[in-house]
């Protein structure tokens, strides 16, 4: 999970990357299902470093 966090923050500082990184998360949330821990947690995540 430190990956993604990593990752997260890197798009923080990287405004470029954002569509390609949103793209790819969700991506991997629809993989995993709507109601996985992962994706829950994470979508939020992604959500508030987006938005």
């Amino acid at each position: 999970m430190s990956n993604v966090v990593a990752i997260l923050r890197y798009v923080e500082e990287t405004p470029e990357l954002r569509d390609r990184v949103q793209e790819i998360m969700v991506r991997i949330f629809r993989e995993l299902g709507q109601e996985h821990p992962f994706s829950v947690n994470y979508r939020r995540r992604l959500a508030t470093t987006l938005y």
